[in-house]
């Protein structure tokens, strides 16, 4: 995997102000990205989407959420490699990352492993949400 060299500068880091929590949202299929989109907004997150592993990457590189959503089946970039280079990388290293996936194969990937929560479509939005908001608070 080649990872652009514009990616690998530091974004801007969340500050534990009051400010709305941030959520990045990397999934392929558009109907369960808009479903988690308007979720995570109902419970006052600031959104964000990608709809592949790069756009994730490129997005990363802008800002830092607070948790990140990550499918592992996706074009262009698998969120496997979308992970083990968040893990690999110094400013993303602690991201709080929840794979949400429906390959239940794919969870038993040595990769897969690298994430703070590992969830097998179909899956509850509300315990997705309960999920992401306890490991922000674990910070």
């Amino acid at each position: 995997m080649s990872i652009s060299p514009s990616l690998m500068q530091q974004p801007s880091k969340p500050t534990p102000d009051s400010s709305p929590r941030k959520v990045l949202i990397v999934e392929d299929n558009p109907d369960l990205r808009n479903i988690f989109s308007r979720i995570f907004a109902h419970h006052n997150f600031e959104v964000q989407t990608a709809q592949d592993g790069m756009e994730a990457l490129e997005r990363l590189a802008d800002s830092c959420p607070d948790v990140l959503i990550l499918d592992i089946n996706m074009p262009r970039l698998n969120g496997l490699d979308v992970l083990s280079y968040i893990r690999q990388t110094p400013f993303l290293r602690t991201l709080k990352v929840i794979v949400v996936t429906g390959n239940s194969v794919a969870i038993d990937h040595p990769d897969a492993q690298q994430a703070d929560l590992l969830l097998v479509k179909p899956i509850s939005v509300n315990e997705l949400i309960t999920m992401a908001q306890r490991l922000i608070e674990s910070f």
